[in-house]
């Protein structure tokens, strides 16, 4: 009897922990979804490739703001409740795109959707931790992550069929629909243990205070540079550039677009479960980051150079694999920081990856901007500065003083006997 009661909640602990990782995959989804309306937009709107890149960075800009509070919230009031606030945000948000009738007005949809999807994964996590044994986390948080990816198959040939067939307006109104019956479904089924208000005694000004002394630890500058500008880098391209990059060199459909961005989301939830294979000493560890840092750079330089079709989809497809290696960033930080502050670490480097693709975003499209309005390819310069951003965090990440904890892993692996 103990035993069947026992099978039965953690049967319900796993629906409820796909419920939320669902709201994670609508997130990937919101994310990623301006290359597949892209150029109906910029249609219908007048809007410039700068309007774009801005466009594509609110919501990142949003998302890494709204972080510290997302950590308070989650510690006072829990996952359920944290997700059911903010995911009232989403659903407004992705109202105001439907009705939008200028940029301004996407813009705040977009800044409302970045907000409301921040506690998407955390939320997944923190569930995890109250729900399931210890030992089990690694082995769910896993399948979080990777299930995760699957909201940018959403956005790849299903939704640009959708927009293909009525409007750019019809991609906000599926995620939309989809937002507010996970949102009615959480509510329903997710269940939660009441408040301990006597533990929580954290309060944001003091969060803010320790997230800011885990940024002075040795190391943490070069994590968070390397952070912002790697995963920035990749979703430059799937979440801002594919579209105009295969539509103005190939006059390429909305619908093939989407096959396209199928592909490199595919692509792009492989990359880390291969990346993740790698078992090394830290001190190598970072050895291969710095590699792959710097063949993820030329990568750019040779998505910015038109190869032909063929050749520009395989760089594509490579692309989402080789940014799988911010799997190995998260080892990193893992091996650099010990257990009493890796969770705060995790925020701070959280926090970093979105403002960096909120900016990297921004100033490509105005580096288009800018390109377009001397009559230079825009495209080309655009992903000339992704590549050159990549460059520089990868410098940044090995020239900055590196983690003690790694260094003492390098002076061991020095003192070896050959």
């Amino acid at each position: 009897m103990v035993m069947y009661k026992s099978m039965t909640i953690n049967r319900s602990a796993k629906v409820m922990l796909a419920l939320l990782t669902f709201f994670f995959i609508l997130s990937h989804a919101f994310r990623t979804i301006v290359p597949i309306v892209a150029q109906p937009l910029a249609t219908e709107l007048s809007l410039s490739p700068n309007a774009l890149g801005l466009l594509a960075g609110c919501f990142h800009l949003a998302f890494a703001l709204a972080q510290p509070v997302v950590g308070v919230s989650l510690d006072f009031y829990g996952a359920k409740r944290t997700v059911v606030v903010f995911y009232l945000l989403v659903i407004t948000g992705s109202c105001t795109s439907v009705f939008a009738s200028s940029f301004s007005v996407l813009v705040v949809g977009q800044l409302l959707i970045g907000i409301g999807c921040a506690p998407a994964l955390l939320a997944s996590l923190v569930f995890i931790t109250h729900h399931f044994p210890s030992h089990r986390f690694t082995a769910l948080s896993a399948v979080v992550l990777s299930l995760g990816g699957a909201g940018m198959l959403v956005t790849s040939s299903p939704l640009a069929w959708v927009v293909s067939w009525m409007s750019w307006r019809s991609a906000f109104v599926v995620l939309a629909i989809l937002s507010v019956i996970s949102w009615v479904a959480i509510i329903c089924i997710v269940k939660e243990k009441p408040l301990d208000t006597q533990s929580t005694t954290a309060s944001l000004r003091a969060t803010v205070f320790e997230l800011s002394d885990v940024f002075k630890q040795q190391g943490m500058l070069g994590i968070c540079c390397l952070a912002a500008t790697s995963y920035a880098a990749f979703l430059c391209l799937r979440g801002l550039w594919l579209g105009p990059m295969l539509t103005s060199r190939y006059g390429l459909t909305t619908a093939n677009i989407g096959h396209v961005a199928l592909l490199l989301s595919i692509a792009a939830m492989l990359g880390p479960l291969i990346f993740g294979l790698v078992k090394t000493s830290p001190y190598k560890q970072r050895l291969i980051i710095i590699s792959f840092g710097c063949c993820y750079s030329l990568l750019f330089v040779l998505h910015a150079i038109q190869l032909g079709l063929l050749a520009d989809i395989v760089l594509i497809v490579l692309n989402g694999l080789m940014g799988g290696f911010i799997a190995l960033q998260y080892a990193d930080l893992r091996a650099a920081f010990s257990a009493d502050k890796i969770g705060r670490a995790l925020s701070i480097f959280t926090i970093a990856m979105f403002l960096g693709v909120a900016l990297s975003q921004w100033i490509s499209g105005f580096i288009a901007s800018l390109a377009a309005s001397i009559n230079a390819n825009s495209l080309y310069w655009a992903l000339l500065f992704v590549a050159l951003l990549q460059v520089l965090g990868v410098f940044a990440f090995w020239y900055c003083q590196w983690p003690c904890r790694i260094q003492r892993h390098k002076a061991a692996l020095r003192t070896e006997p050959s």
